[in-house]
């Protein structure tokens, strides 16, 4: 027997009735809360990568303006992703001590919600994608600042070399030794 739109239970009675089952019988975890965390942090995640090739990109062009607003953009959506992080913790938190995503999606695919399964599934791998991505760029913008750094010293040692014609003291500080400098006073004129 099926039932009509006018017998089936109404979500405050299905609410009602799931408030009333016994103890031991465990009611089904939404997981709104969660898929809302996760996709947040996703679209975080992904201004972030964005503002980390902004960063390469200004590196590229020498734009110091546009690399302290990179900079600045990349410290917001961090501070942002840990407050999500902090959410997304408490959300799976409710799942149980030590749950995990992969655990998460398990227990509702055995609860015969594989669609949701399904969906937090993707949202997680999309994040780890996009994550995996965000760390390459990140080296690579740590990569192109070393070597800013490097070329920057390099001609800080040019001018030092340029301005010490004797070479009488060494990068440190200390007396150099090298090559003789030749030198003379002529006295008997």
């Amino acid at each position: 027997m099926t039932r009509t739109t006018q017998e089936r239970p109404t979500r405050q009675a299905q609410g009602t009735r799931i408030a009333q089952m016994p103890r031991g019988v465990q009611a089904a975890h939404s997981i709104e809360p969660l898929q809302s965390v996760l996709r947040e942090s996703l679209e975080i995640t992904r201004r972030l990568l964005d503002a980390t090739r902004s960063h390469r990109a200004a590196i590229s062009r020498a734009d110091a303006s546009a690399m302290g607003e990179s900079v600045r953009r990349q410290a917001e959506l961090v501070e942002a992703l840990g407050a999500l992080d902090a959410k997304r913790r408490e959300a799976m938190r409710a799942w149980g001590d030590g749950a995990t995503l992969g655990t998460i999606v398990e227990r509702i695919t055995r609860e015969g919600r594989v669609r949701e399964g399904d969906e937090l599934r993707a949202l997680g791998n999309e994040i780890r994608k996009i994550g995996g991505t965000l760390q390459r760029e990140q080296a690579s913008v740590r990569l192109a600042c070393q070597m800013l750094v490097a070329h920057g010293e390099g001609l800080v040692e040019q001018v030092r070399r340029r301005l010490s014609h004797a070479g009488t003291y060494s990068r440190r500080g200390g007396m150099h030794v090298g090559q003789p400098v030749v030198s003379g006073l002529d006295l008997v004129r």
